[in-house]
């Protein structure tokens, strides 16, 4: 985790760490006017399509309450 005055970063990189996220993924989710995919809509796509370790959901709080997700994933071709 990193962490300076207000905001803390962390990093899920597995499909089992996503679930406690699903509340507040979706109330930012509405906030953002649908420009972030729903919760379930990603964590379906993750669970079917990446490996392990592949994901790269970025998830940063300020003083605790979620204000930013950037979900990706790390895919080889």
């Amino acid at each position: 985790m990193l962490t300076s005055h207000e905001y803390d970063v962390d990093s899920v990189r597995r499909v089992d760490q996503l679930p406690p996220l699903h509340a507040e993924w979706d109330a930012l989710g509405t906030q953002c006017g649908g420009f972030l995919p729903s919760f379930q809509w990603f964590y379906s796509a993750a669970q079917g399509l990446y490996e392990e370790g592949n994901l790269r959901v970025i998830v940063v709080r300020r003083l605790g309450e979620v204000v930013a997700i950037a979900p990706l994933a790390h895919t080889l071709s």
